[in-house]
């Protein structure tokens, strides 16, 4: 099991990392998308991506239960509060 770090731009024009990983096993295998805060640096991401791996090759790693239709509402409620503050 593999998984790489892509470097990322945020909104701010701070530099942050995001990790990349395979979940679960052969047809139930999902690419994870993992943003980390910003302030990590690449050694610390090597070693969360290091951990990620681990927890999923031994069958530790724990996904989010969330919905798309939960996230959705969430994300828009955050939308909204940030569109109504400008």
């Amino acid at each position: 099991m593999k998984g790489c770090i892509h470097e990322r731009t945020n909104a701010k024009g701070k530099k942050i990392y995001c990790l990349v990983y395979w979940t679960g096993r052969g047809d139930k295998k999902h690419r994870k998308w993992e943003t980390l805060p910003e302030g990590i640096k690449k050694k610390e991401a090597q070693g969360i991506l290091a951990e990620r791996v681990t927890e999923v090759r031994q069958n530790k790693y724990v996904g989010s239960d969330i919905t798309f239709a939960a996230f959705a509402d969430e994300w828009l409620k955050r939308m909204q509060a940030k569109v109504e503050n400008k």
